[in-house]
Parts: structure tokens; C-alpha cells; sequence
């Protein structure tokens, strides 16, 4: 009696620790049968294009890279059932022989891809050879360019009736001189001005003003050292301007600026389109100021200092066709100045003995019915 009482116990441990061991096992199997549910397939059918189903096609997943992630093959009735990669955006594609489908881009997320159709299509292998025995000559890599744009002169304290000397003085190494000049990397008025890449020859107007207004100016690339051969000699800088075109809808300004020194500075721009192929940009500006060029006197006082400008600048645009447009610029630029005295000189005895029958007129005293200009 003592022996069968002893294993009773025996055996309801065993029964005991199979029944753990099955409640075990059937957990486990459920959790990879719902594993196994939630896990996405990329599904499709690979057809000809005349709708053919195709099957023995591979089919490739590639990700961004262009690096295959994964393959499978269709059977034989055209369809094919692939695991799919994990979460990102994929390419798919079905290739046989010569023949390859359309690439179409999947995202893969949580949720199962829907089916897709790859349509398979002859395919050519295009074999491009590119040759350069030597690298192209990088003309401006030892230039320092500064970008300015209308923006960026918008944004002056004067907008765009800035001056070019003050419109200068914003680029790094440019200081100011006197009349109105700026000096470049220590270099004086050795500018060269480009507009629409055609270049301006000094003049004297162009020693004490600005050829053009800034306000014309679309863009411009101020450009400093360094410079390939076709600038010359002009080496300081080199203002390669762009200009305004006319744009649909037309765009244009009326401006009165002013301030001291009886400066009065009217303006007019208009830019637009004529018809579809034609396009406009007319200014006009005009200068009147009685400080044209810095006096030798200090203060306000100025003597023989009066100054007119007006500028006037037309550009056309006619678009031919897509590879031939034609430009016409014009550009006026006329400046008066008179060279500012110093009063209360005395004539040079010696001077007026070489000159017998000269009636020396103290400066201060030319006025406009002796030819100032």
C-alpha cells in the first residue's frame, strides 16, 4: 500500500508538466501563425503586351539605391507572391531575355502593397561611351565673383537710385576715393563695364558717373582679379551686367528722388511684351544736382558746381524659335559738370604777362554765359 501511495504523486507530476509543456507549444504556434498573418506580400501578375499572362519571369525589387533587396519567379500562370522587404520605398520589375517591364514604385508600410501588373516589352541596350582626354580649363577659378542681384539692390538705403560708386563700396576691397571714384584691390578707375556682354568704352561722362542707373539692372557679376584674356586691360574689376527684359504682365515705375544740394532725380522704366515673341524694356532717367563733383571748399558753400545727367536705355527681345533670339540694346548716356572754384584767388602776374590782351575773370564769377561746361 505504501509503494502504489508513492507513485501516485509520481505521476500526477508528469501528467502535470506535460500538460505545461503542451499549453507551451500550442502558444508558440499561435503567435507564428499570427506572425505569419501580419507579414506583407508584394503581389502580381506578369503579362505580354497583348495581356498574356507570362510566367517563369524573375521578378526584382530594388531599393533607392538601385540595389537588388529581392527576387521571385511568376508560375505558370502569370502570377507571382514575393515577402516584402522591410518599410521603405522600393522599384519592381519582371525581366526575361531581352524582354523587361516598366518599373513601378512601391512604399512599403504596415499595411500589404495592392496588387500590381508588370507588362513586358522588348528592350534595347544602349552601350554610351564618353571620352575627354582633358578636363575643361576653368577660366574663372582664380576670379573672385560677387553676385548682385535686383533684390539685393532693392535692399540699399536708397533702393535702386543708388549710385554705382556707393553700389561699390558694399563688394570687399572697395573704397572710396574722391570724385566719385573707387579704388578696387588698391586699383584706380580701372573698371570695365559689360552690358549684355557687350563691353562700354570710357568716356568722360564715365570718369565722374555711373554709365547706366542701377536700376536697369536685372543681375550683374562683379568680377575681380584673375581675369582671362578677352577683358584685356581693365583689370581692376569687371561689371558683367545683365539687364531687364520685358516680362508678361508688363511691370514698370514713376520716381521722384531728392534730397540736398538741389539734387532731383525723376525716373520712368516700363518693361513688357508684344505679342508672343516680342519683349521691351525702355528707361529713362534724369539728374540734376548742384554737387556734381566734390568742391574744395568745406561746408555747403559751392561754388561753380552744377551738374545734369540723363540717361536712356532700350532693350528688344525677339524669340525666333526655341534656338535663336535676337537682342537690340541702345544706351544714351549724357553728363554736364562744372569744375567747382575756390573764390577769392588773385590772378598769377607771370601767367597774365604771357598772355597779353587776357582779361582775367576771378572764378567765382563764371556763370553760364561763359561756357562753364
Amino acid at each position: 500500500m505504501m509503494a502504489g501511495s508513492f507513485m501516485r504523486p509520481i505521476m500526477w507530476r508528469h501528467f502535470i508538466v506535460f500538460l505545461l509543456y503542451l499549453c507551451l507549444c500550442l502558444t508558440v504556434l499561435h503567435q507564428n501563425r499570427a506572425l505569419a498573418g501580419e507579414l506583407n506580400f508584394i503581389e502580381g501578375l506578369v503579362q505580354n503586351q497583348d495581356l498574356r499572362r507570362v510566367g517563369q519571369v524573375v521578378v526584382e525589387v530594388k531599393n533607392q539605391e538601385g540595389s537588388l533587396v529581392t527576387t521571385g519567379v511568376s508560375n505558370d500562370a502569370g502570377e507571382f507572391r514575393i515577402p516584402a522587404p522591410p518599410v521603405g520605398t522600393y522599384s519592381v520589375s519582371a525581366v526575361q531575355d531581352i524582354f523587361r517591364s516598366e518599373y513601378i514604385v512601391l512604399k512599403i508600410g504596415s499595411e500589404a502593397p495592392d496588387p500590381i501588373i508588370l507588362t513586358l516589352s522588348k528592350s534595347k541596350v544602349i552601350a554610351l561611351e564618353v571620352r575627354s582626354s582633358l578636363a575643361p580649363i576653368q577660366y574663372k577659378a582664380s576670379s573672385e565673383i560677387y553676385p548682385v542681384s535686383r533684390k539685393d539692390i532693392e535692399e540699399l538705403p536708397r533702393g535702386n537710385n543708388v549710385e554705382l560708386q556707393d553700389l561699390l563700396l558694399t563688394v570687399p576691397s572697395a573704397v572710396y576715393g574722391s570724385l566719385k571714384q573707387v579704388h578696387l584691390r588698391q586699383d584706380h578707375a580701372n573698371l570695365q563695364l559689360r552690358i549684355d556682354g557687350v563691353p562700354i568704352p570710357d568716356t568722360v561722362s564715365s570718369t565722374f558717373s555711373d554709365v547706366i542707373s542701377p536700376r536697369a539692372w536685372e543681375r550683374a557679376d562683379i568680377i575681380l582679379g584673375g581675369m582671362e584674356a578677352q577683358y584685356g586691360n581693365k583689370t581692376a574689376a569687371v561689371l558683367d551686367i545683365t539687364t531687364k527684359s520685358g516680362t508678361k504682365p508688363g511691370f514698370g515705375s514713376v520716381q521722384m528722388f531728392g534730397g540736398s544740394n538741389r539734387t532731383i532725380n525723376p525716373s520712368l522704366e516700363y518693361g513688357g511684351t508684344v505679342g508672343e515673341k516680342f519683349r521691351f524694356y525702355v528707361l529713362n532717367s534724369h539728374t540734376a544736382t548742384n554737387r556734381g563733383i566734390e568742391p574744395p571748399t568745406l561746408g555747403h558753400s559751392i561754388f561753380h558746381g552744377q551738374s545734369e545727367r540723363n540717361q536712356t536705355f532700350m532693350r528688344g527681345d525677339y524669340q525666333l524659335d526655341n534656338s535663336n533670339n535676337f537682342s537690340f540694346v541702345f544706351l544714351n548716356s549724357v553728363a554736364k559738370y562744372q569744375i567747382p572754384t575756390l573764390p577769392g584767388r588773385t590772378p598769377n602776374a607771370i601767367i597774365t604777362g604771357l598772355l597779353p590782351g587776357l582779361s582775367p575773370v576771378p572764378s567765382e564769377m563764371v556763370g553760364s554765359g561763359r561756357r562753364p561746361y
